[in-house]
């Protein structure tokens, strides 16, 4: 672990960075609640999220009260659905709310499976390991199948700057993995 300033904050990085150092890391702090980057004090205009949501035109954007309508009718008509239990015998709203709470639930999920193999990779206490020991030794496997490649870092924030110099995008590397060369 390394303590660096970053914007005039300290920060604890994580040991593959402290490892790993690249140029630039200190010019670059994100601010996860808000999904903010700055870099060198200066707030960048866009993330890569960001950007790639607006490649995606507007009919096509996930719209989770639009998908559940159309299903669900299917839904409660299929007892094998996995929906169906949520939907069954409640009213739309209520239909609606359930399916909705159950993808948060999912959302939530997949966020702690990532600060866990997170936490691996950085050999640090793994809080949630037993919460997720299935999707743990999944995740052990996948990472022994990548025979020659080696963790370098995780949450690597990184930017590209405009013609002008100032960060145009920003955005996280979640892995990046070395192979011998």
């Amino acid at each position: 672990m390394r303590l660096v300033t970053v914007c005039g904050l300290s920060v604890l990085l994580g040991m593959l960075a402290s490892k790993n150092p690249f140029a630039g890391d200190g010019d670059i702090s994100f601010d996860e609640p808000s999904h903010t980057y700055r870099v060198r004090g200066k707030k960048v205009p866009i993330s890569v999220t960001a950007l790639g949501a607006t490649a995606v035109p507007p009919e096509h954007r996930f719209d989770g009260r639009k998908i559940i309508a159309k299903n669900l009718t299917a839904w409660r008509e299929n007892a094998s659905s996995k929906y169906h239990a949520l939907v069954s015998t409640e009213d739309d709203e209520q239909a609606i709310k359930n399916v909705l709470a159950s993808w948060d639930k999912n959302r939530d999920a997949g966020t702690g499976m990532h600060k866990c193999f997170e936490q691996y990779l950085n050999g640090e206490p793994v809080t949630r390991e037993a919460e997720y020991a299935k999707e743990m030794e999944q995740f052990h496997v996948a990472m022994d199948s990548l025979a020659g490649l080696t963790p370098m870092r995780t949450e690597m924030s990184i930017f590209a700057n405009d013609a002008r110099g100032d960060a145009a995008v920003a955005g996280q590397i979640d892995l990046l993995m070395k192979d011998t060369e």
